[in-house]
């Protein structure tokens, strides 16, 4: 979420590489997720006020005919973070495993519970992002159903990236194709990880410094894709792609929070 204006109910969002503007009404039902779940039904009931620059939003309404605005008939908002590195320790009776997080350099320990959703992308799809992200991917512009082991893969990112792309709108383009795929990824559990996985995942903010954060997605898999982002600045997925997903048609993701 890139600004919020409260006064005139007028929220504008990244969603994808689009800006959207969301406009709330009085008769907008607005909700906030607790902090340690991304289920609907722990939502809270809240206000535009609460909703803060760098929140992530999910947002049902009436878009307009460019699908530049959306008229809210209901919004669920709230604050995610985006770790990605190798994994270096796994606690099993805990639920939860460490990495060394590549944009902050620091070792940070993430649960993984009942609801978090766990995938691995097979090294071959891995490849194609990782191509995508660089611009120097090449075939089609997408992997032929059941492709690599994903049924109905179509969506799944290749060929060159689009003309006047930067890097980093390469890597947003990437991103969103990711978020979309994950639903159709092959499932993993905390047991089929190890140490020396690289992970990418995205958790729910924790409220104070002694609160573990608990992953939302947890894709693993993804060697090539951090390697195709060398300094760290890793494309980032969005918490509503999987279980998060109930009450909304368009959303801004992590990506948009960040920029």
């Amino acid at each position: 979420m890139k600004s919020v204006d409260a006064a005139t109910g007028t929220i504008v969002i990244a969603s994808g590489l689009k800006t959207v503007t969301v406009m709330v009404t009085p008769q907008t039902i607005v909700r906030r997720y607790a902090g340690g779940s991304v289920r609907f039904a722990d939502a809270k009931v809240s206000t535009i006020a609460q909703i803060q620059k760098g929140d992530q939003l999910r947002v049902r309404g009436t878009k307009s005919a460019d699908g530049s605005t959306i008229t809210a008939d209901e919004l669920v908002s709230g604050m995610f973070r985006n770790y990605s590195g190798l994994i270096s320790a796994i606690d099993a009776s805990a639920g939860t495993v460490t990495l060394k997080d590549l944009t902050t350099k620091k070792a940070v320990t993430v649960a993984v519970g009942a609801n978090s959703d766990v995938r691995r992308i097979p090294p071959m799809l891995a490849e194609r992002v990782a191509a995508r992200m660089k611009g120097t991917g090449a075939g089609a512009a997408g992997a032929p159903a059941g492709a690599q082991g994903v049924p109905g893969a179509q969506g799944a990112p290749g060929g060159h990236g689009a003309p006047g792309e930067d890097g980093a709108q390469r890597e947003r383009s990437a991103g969103s194709d990711l978020s979309q795929m994950l639903s159709r990824l092959p499932t993993e559990t905390l047991a089929g990880l190890k140490v020396g996985d690289a992970v990418m995942i995205v958790a729910t903010s924790p409220s104070s410094d002694t609160e573990t954060p608990m992953a939302v997605t947890l894709l693993a898999g993804v060697d090539a894709i951090l390697r195709a982002s060398p300094s760290g600045q890793t494309m980032t997925l969005s918490p509503w792609s999987l279980g998060g997903g109930e009450g909304g048609e368009g959303g801004g993701g992590p990506e948009g929070g960040q920029r």
